[in-house]
């Protein structure tokens, strides 16, 4: 009897000796039945879902910010657009502004060398009934005027010829 209990102990020990060896299972995992393999793979299945979340969210939180860089730039754009189309009606103000001061004072009395003021004279000029080309031309001519102080008096008086004063 003692030589079978000896048997079945040595054949108990050989068992959990190659399950340890070969298996790398400890004895306690073979009697509870843990897989320590099967855990493993486990484990690395559930860190891959959770990355895939992780990058799943992070691609959303970037599309999310993709959208609200592209409502401020729509946002901008219109704020641009707004301060554009301000800045044209007063600019457009301004110019109504500058015909009508012009108005109070006689055109006549604008294109001469003691009341020189090459804006107001520009200005004149864009508000007559003159040809584009005209226009262009004596504005040029004004401007050169206004920087070369011998040019002023040929300059009104090419003016002046041209609007009939």
């Amino acid at each position: 009897m003692r030589a079978i209990i000896i048997l079945a102990i040595v054949a108990i020990l050989g068992f959990f000796g190659y399950e340890y060896v070969a298996n790398e299972r400890n004895p306690m995992d073979v009697l509870t039945g843990r897989d320590p393999v099967a855990e493993a793979a486990a484990a690395a299945e559930a860190a891959a879902a959770e990355a895939a979340a992780a990058e799943a969210a992070a691609a959303e939180a970037a599309a999310a910010e993709a959208a609200a860089a592209e409502a401020a730039a729509a946002e901008a754009a219109a704020a641009t657009e707004a301060a554009a189309t301000e800045a044209a009606t007063t600019e457009a103000a301004t110019t109504e502004a500058a015909a009508t001061e012009e108005v109070a004072m006689a055109p006549a009395d604008l294109l001469t060398a003691e009341n020189f003021d090459a804006d107001k004279i520009v200005a004149l000029i864009d508000g007559s009934d003159l040809s584009d080309v005209q226009k262009s031309a004596f504005s040029a001519a004004i401007r050169a005027a206004a920087q070369n102080p011998a040019l002023v008096n040929m300059a009104l008086e090419q003016v002046r010829s041209a609007m009939g004063l």
